[in-house]
């Protein structure tokens, strides 16, 4: 009888210690991480040399629209994956999304040769040294993966998921996004050209300080004749208006799409350091109806087109609206007070959306 409470005890503690352990476990691998602090998910042992020069599947997903102005790439999500069909052949998946210039998807087949240039960049800016980092916290600025599949079964694998933390010191993706955006402009000029008919901006280091750029389109019409917004999209600095009632300082990034009988809300606002507000929610569709009322009120189709650029740093914005009726309102200013139409004034509209 004694024998058996013992083994009956011995079982109890057991089974105890094994829950916390997985309890434990479990915590640490499903909870997000800290507000202000970073998660490191990193594999240690992930290996630091590849062998192969055979690249068979290549992926590369990345989110940065914190890039500098006056970056040579458009900010956005980038998505491209590459897979090899045959030794003459690799099959080409690439997506981007942006408000400006347009968002692109295309799907086409590419010379296998494109593997060994990519392995070059690979080589050459010694990706292999970041393979098995990931790593996470609560910020907004980057989301990126990478995976890289050889022949040989090596493998490279990369991510994060936050702000400036979860970026390994040194990682630098623009060569291989220009080689992409190159290798597309020659099997399909003029994809990343200006959907609103605007000639192509410039590389900033173009613009001569002081001088007001004018890229905007003159066919674009300033007649609007549906009032049905089926999406709206906001991304400005509010430098240049903070101070007014109910406007704070930062950078606020509204997207509003219609969804059915309701629509739906992505609501950012941060601070210069990255910090501020985060809501994703749905909202009446009446939403919509009273944006348009603003919208038609302080008459932003007039400024359909607009694209100027200077060498400054005080404002930048993008505005873009689209209709059921395949109309849409779609302007931009990237630097000093000289980029901004004159009247406009977006306070109103974000005031609407402060209040949601």
């Amino acid at each position: 009888m004694k024998i058996f409470k013992i083994v009956l005890i011995s079982l109890g503690l057991i089974i105890l210690v094994a829950t916390i352990v997985i309890y434990k476990y479990k915590c640490c691998m499903a909870s997000p991480p800290t507000c202000g602090g970073t998660s490191d998910y990193s594999d240690k042992k992930a290996a630091k040399e590849i062998k192969s020069n055979d690249i068979t599947s290549f992926h590369l997903e990345i989110i940065d629209e914190y890039r500098p102005y006056d970056d040579k790439l458009p900010n956005g999500q980038w998505y491209i994956q590459l897979d090899k069909i045959d030794n003459q052949k690799a099959k080409l998946h690439f997506r981007f999304k942006n408000e400006y210039p347009k968002n692109i998807e295309t799907v086409l087949e590419v010379d296998s040769s494109v593997f060994s240039q990519l392995q070059k960049l690979i080589r050459e800016h010694q990706w292999v040294k970041f393979n098995g980092w990931y790593k996470h916290n609560t910020a907004l600025s980057c989301d990126f993966h990478v995976k890289v599949l050889y022949s040989s079964g090596e493998s490279l694998s990369f991510g994060g998921k936050g702000g400036v933390a979860v970026r390994p010191p040194g990682f630098d993706a623009d060569p291989v996004l220009i080689f992409f955006k190159n290798l597309l402009e020659k099997e399909k000029p003029g994809m990343f050209a200006d959907e609103s008919g605007s000639e192509e901006i410039p590389e900033a280091e173009e613009i001569v300080d002081g001088k007001t750029e004018d890229y905007s389109s003159r066919n674009a019409s300033k007649v609007i004749n549906s009032e049905d917004i089926v999406s709206f999209s906001l991304d400005i600095d509010s430098s240049s208006w903070e101070g007014e009632d109910g406007i704070s300082g930062g950078r606020y990034l509204i997207k509003l799409e219609k969804t059915g009988d309701q629509a739906k809300l992505n609501f950012k606002l941060e601070d210069r350091f990255g910090e501020g507000t985060k809501k994703e929610l749905s909202v009446p569709l009446n939403t919509l109806n009273d944006l348009q009322k603003l919208i038609k009120k302080e008459n932003w189709a007039k400024w359909n087109g607009w694209h100027k650029r200077d060498s400054a740093l005080d404002c930048n914005f993008k505005v873009k609206v689209k209709y059921a009726s395949g109309e849409e309102i779609n302007f931009s200013g990237e630097g000093g007070s000289g980029v901004i139409p004159e009247g406009f004034n977006p306070c109103n509209v974000l005031r609407l959306f402060s209040k949601l």
